[in-house]
């Protein structure tokens, strides 16, 4: 009896971890795309603004990471300017945009990874 529930609790905990594996698969795949050279990004500066227009990001990339991300704010309160630091931070730590927004600054943290989408989309080859 106990090595049938072992067996099922293996089975189970498989079946999670291979559903919870493919999504982040697709993505990385998604966001790993290369040339002929393996570049995924041409070298250089690229701007990127979220669709309010109230913030702006300059994000520097060389052939295969973001290097730098700089945010220029227009209206967000300073509670907001350090969610939208620390959201560029983790983008840069992470080398995509697609990850979670920080806790207590939802709306900053969207606001940057949307902004840095924009520019990722310009830098990519």
């Amino acid at each position: 009896m106990k090595k049938m529930f072992k067996i099922g609790s293996a089975l189970v905990l498989a079946t999670v971890l291979a559903a919870c594996g493919g999504d982040n698969e697709a993505t990385e795949n998604e966001t790993t795309e290369t040339n002929e050279t393996g570049a995924i990004f041409t070298p250089g500066t690229f701007e990127g603004q979220n669709a309010d227009g109230d913030l702006l990001v300059e994000v520097t990339v060389s052939e295969t990471e973001i290097l730098d991300i700089v945010v220029h704010y227009d209206t967000e309160s300073e509670i907001g300017q350090d969610g939208a630091e620390e959201t560029a931070a983790l983008i840069v730590e992470a080398g995509r945009a697609d990850i979670e927004a920080v806790t207590g600054a939802t709306s900053s943290s969207n606001s940057v990874i949307e902004a840095v989408e924009v520019a990722l989309a310009e830098a990519r080859n």
